[in-house]
């Protein structure tokens, strides 16, 4: 999701608009749809927000058939 394109314009209304950001959180499938991100039926979106003690790491789902060997040097020398 966060390599739509839309991505960085839903997370910069969020920033602004206070009342954007709560949709989002209630309502995050119909708001990402708005922005033409499509979430698979069946999915879960769970919207959290970073704070000065609490941050977040998502890890990506892996990539099916595994990682190519360049991505594996990329990533672990």
């Amino acid at each position: 999701m966060q390599n739509h394109p839309n991505y960085g314009e839903v997370v910069a209304k969020a920033w602004a608009d206070e009342s954007f950001k709560e949709r989002l959180k209630q309502d995050p499938h119909g708001v990402l749809a708005e922005h033409g991100i499509e979430v698979p039926v069946g999915a879960t979106v769970n919207v959290v927000e970073d704070t000065d003690t609490e941050k977040h790491f998502v890890l990506p789902l892996k990539a099916v058939g595994g990682i190519s060997p360049d991505t594996t040097k990329l990533c672990f020398g």
